[in-house]
């Protein structure tokens, strides 16, 4: 969502380039995370911090009673 806010925030010549260069769709981005190799941490709290990365995502998550509590996931 960030890189779309800032590609709208710049010139329309750089936000063609931009675009060009990598699309990632909905699909894409969501099959990229469940592809992800997983690492799991003890929590601070209640549930585990989960812990991915995989060739252009990254992310963490807080899982608690094999439930997703929190989830953040980027596209770089």
């Amino acid at each position: 969502m960030l890189s779309g806010i800032a590609i709208e925030a710049t010139d329309d010549e750089f936000c063609k380039e931009i675009r060009s260069n990598k699309i990632v769709t909905v699909d894409d981005f969501l099959k990229g995370i469940l592809g992800a190799k997983k690492e799991r941490y003890r929590s601070v709290g209640h549930g585990s911090d989960m812990r991915f990365e995989a060739d252009g995502f990254v992310g963490c998550g807080l899982v608690a009673d094999r439930k997703v509590l929190h989830l953040e996931a980027f596209a770089v």
